[in-house]
């Protein structure tokens, strides 16, 4: 990691700390005129607010150095998908009918079975 990417990551730590759509709208928009160009500024300035402060959520819960917020971005991530089935891709996923991976039991390989005839 270089040092600008370091301080890229520190500022937008930063930012995403004060839970502020307006202010990670500025960041964005900052870092997209800097490194970007007019398109990609654009594009931020297009997005709604509901579109960012989602963005603003999801990269919340993809910074380890942000756990301490994780539980209020997952909260709010939730009540936005409301009640009922979530759309796929989004969301925890069932196991169930998946094969099991992993070690069994007693910590041996599992054995493949025969498909059935």
């Amino acid at each position: 990691m270089t040092a600008g990417d370091q301080a890229y990551g520190d500022l937008l730590g930063d930012v995403l700390r004060q839970r502020s759509v307006p202010a990670l709208r500025a960041f964005l928009e900052t870092q997209a005129s800097k490194y970007g160009g007019e398109q990609q500024v654009e594009a931020i300035r297009a997005q709604s607010d509901a579109e960012l402060e989602q963005i603003l959520h999801r990269m919340t819960l993809a910074r380890a150095d942000l756990t301490e917020l994780h539980a209020e971005s997952e909260r709010w991530l939730a009540a936005q998908a409301g009640p009922g089935p979530s759309p796929a891709g989004s969301g925890p996923r069932s196991t169930e009918g998946l094969p099991k991976r992993g070690p069994g039991p007693n910590g041996r390989p599992r054995r493949r079975r025969a498909p059935p005839s």
